[in-house]
């Protein structure tokens, strides 16, 4: 049964803690269920910084620096936009065993607005050399990539998605490998990462003639890329679709490994500012990323096809 992914993050990390008293838990003031019971066990091992992000990612850096390994938890567009320059000096250049968990990626906070809106996050935090970034899409996912991120002892930057989602790893997949081909077809990759992967099973579900026409790889390590690995799955294809709820992040890195004559299309939010206030969904819809327009996009390419 599928499980919270914000309760699967905070379980398997208040395990790891359990273990470990040099794991450190720093929030920004953000709440969940699962934190209560970490901060009532452990209260030596959960501090709450207030809504001072910059200052918590310093603060992390400096834990780190005497042996400690800290956990920051906070609002995606804030842990990555706003504490650019710290997590560039203090955390990135010295490679310091830092993870962050960002809940509210892409549009999820959608009624709060453009000042939340996390859809530059892995644009932005990709310059970072030695900072990983990964999109885990269920309560397997999440967990397994909470476990790499403490054993890993470097950056890390994971986006962590609210709510149920439905349970599509296995307990046993191997993790390290950075992406999934969860359904293979026969001349056209989809490639996708975070919840929108879920929309692009179900959409691909209802094509009925066109169903085994679109393969389907879930990138839930966006950096690094196993490119060796990656090329070998794109050479199989004769078209390639990248669907993102962010800027053109996954577009951009696949465009640079493709061989010529792979026909290459891209959905994903525009390069602009998004004002817009609403539901994830509503939002969606605008720029042609919901279901519906994802759906007509995919049949319209088939028949092209």
């Amino acid at each position: 049964m599928s499980r919270d992914i914000r309760d699967a993050c905070f379980e398997t990390l208040y395990d790891i803690a359990c273990k470990d008293p040099n794991v450190i838990l720093l929030t920004d003031d953000m709440g969940a269920f699962t934190l209560e019971k970490f901060k009532k066990d452990l209260p030596k091992q959960y501090y709450n910084i207030g809504i001072a992000e910059q200052n918590m990612v310093s603060v992390a850096a400096g834990l780190a620096l005497t042996g400690k390994k800290p956990f920051l938890y906070g609002i995606s567009a804030f842990m990555s936009l706003r504490c650019l320059d710290q997590l560039k000096l203090d955390v990135c250049a010295m490679n310091l065993p830092v993870t962050i968990i960002s809940t509210g990626p892409g549009l999820s906070y959608g009624s709060d607005g453009p000042t939340h809106h996390a859809v530059q996050d892995i644009a932005v935090l990709d310059t970072l050399p030695e900072l990983s970034i990964y999109n885990p899409i269920d309560d397997i996912s999440t967990m397994k990539i909470v476990q790499l991120a403490y054993e890993a002892k470097k950056p890390t930057y994971i986006r962590l998605e609210k709510g149920i989602l439905p349970t599509i790893y296995s307990i046993n997949h191997n993790f390290t490998i950075g992406f999934n081909e969860l359904k293979q077809g026969r001349d056209t990759l989809i490639i996708s990462t975070g919840a929108i992967t879920h929309h692009i099973l179900e959409i691909i579900s209802g094509l009925k003639e066109a169903i085994n026409h679109f393969g389907l790889l879930d990138m839930y390590c966006i950096k690094p890329i196993d490119i060796s690995r990656l090329e070998a799955v794109l050479s199989r294809y004769l078209a390639i679709i990248v669907i993102e709820e962010t800027t053109d992040v996954l577009g951009n890195k696949i465009r640079k490994l493709l061989t010529k004559g792979t026909t290459l299309k891209c959905l994903q939010l525009p390069d602009k500012h998004i004002w817009e206030c609403g539901d994830r969904e509503y939002l969606k819809s605008l720029y042609k990323l919901d279901n519906i327009s994802i759906s007509n996009f995919l049949a319209n390419f088939f028949e092209r096809e």
